[in-house]
């Protein structure tokens, strides 16, 4: 956000507004992710829509490790039982 809008844009109050307070249509998303599963379902499924919208390219390659990345966390987490 900060390389989309100037620089003292959100000071204070609005900059907490802006980052810190839920938003009533991420409601959905918060309810399907109750569990590790439900997440790594979320990130499999985030992939392949990211996979069916854009070509091949290095940022698309980028973003895909990122959620492999953290698909295997995910999964270690709930192996280790934490």
């Amino acid at each position: 956000m900060s390389l989309e809008i100037g620089r003292g844009v959100f000071d204070g109050p609005e900059f907490f507004e802006v980052s810190y307070t839920e938003v009533e249509a991420d409601a959905p998303y918060r309810e399907m992710a109750k569990s590790p599963e439900d997440v790594v379902a979320m990130l499999t499924g985030l992939k392949q829509k990211l996979k069916i919208g854009y070509p091949d390219c290095a940022p698309l390659r980028r973003q895909l490790r990122r959620i492999d990345m953290s698909v295997s966390l995910t999964s270690n987490m709930t192996r280790a039982g934490t």
